[in-house]
């Protein structure tokens, strides 16, 4: 099997700490998952943000995308926003 960058990161020492509010049904779900896959639910969800970091663009959006996100954000019409 080959390795993942999640699996060398579990081979490191971890000496930082990570603490989240989640609601019950929330742990539930994900204690379900991580039960499912055969993985600590510390495991699991230290997992998970490692993919979801991966998946996220690595650059700055521009000037029109921030302004279609505060314009969904604020008015919910994207046209009337600008960004100076």
């Amino acid at each position: 099997m080959a390795s993942t960058d999640t699996d060398r990161d579990s081979q490191t020492s971890k000496s930082a700490r990570f603490e989240a509010r989640i609601s019950a049904e929330q742990k539930s779900l994900f204690l379900k998952a991580a039960t499912l896959t055969g993985r600590s639910l510390t495991d699991f969800v230290v997992a998970s943000l490692v993919l979801q970091c991966h998946k996220t663009p690595k650059h700055a959006p521009d000037a029109a995308f921030l302004s279609w996100i505060l314009g969904l954000r604020n008015h919910g019409n994207p046209g009337r926003t600008r960004v100076s």
